[in-house]
């Protein structure tokens, strides 16, 4: 059984009180930690174990079908995730670094505008369609990283990543 309660506004930290915002509004505070509540998907039900005995992570009675719900062993070899750039990629992710570069354009500055990538684009879908409807990721190999600099990179994962939403650039 798991007890937990609630710290009065007045006893949390001056940073914490008052203050509940999105970020927040979720957790549930705890004398000696903050955990998210549990979120289960409509479609899935947890199994019928009472409260009392229920395992910390709960356990679900119907396997979820989907690609990104995969197992390691549903791979054979890494080529099953992995999609590899060819000699027909690399001069368009070269002459985006060239007028990125020429343009004088920081990591903050870079738009889908910047990369225009043509040769890309079938790649780029696959990208899209592996992360939003299969297994949830892909490996992308072949980038000659070491014509480039640890910035250059990140520049240009930033703008494949362009096509595949907005980013949010943060700092570790």
């Amino acid at each position: 059984m798991r007890l937990s309660a609630a710290l009065p506004a007045h006893k949390l930290p001056d940073s914490l009180a008052g203050k509940r915002d999105r970020r927040t509004a979720d957790l549930k505070h705890e004398p000696t930690r903050m955990m998210r509540e549990p979120r289960i998907m409509s479609a899935i039900q947890p199994n019928g174990i009472s409260e009392d005995d229920a395992p910390l992570t709960p356990v679900y009675g119907t396997p979820i079908d989907h690609p990104g719900a995969w197992k390691v062993a549903d791979f054979e070899t890494p080529a099953d995730y992995t999609i590899e750039l060819g000699v027909v990629h690399l001069p368009d992710i070269e002459r985006a670094m060239r007028q990125i570069k020429a343009a004088g354009l920081g990591l903050d500055d870079l738009r889908r505008e910047h990369f225009d990538f043509p040769s890309l684009r079938p790649v780029i879908d696959e990208i899209r369609h592996e992360i939003e409807d299969g297994r949830g990721f892909v490996v992308l190999r072949r980038l000659p990283v070491e014509d480039y600099s640890k910035d250059e990179i990140g520049m240009i994962f930033w703008g494949i990543g362009t096509y595949l939403g907005r980013g949010c650039r943060r700092r570790y």
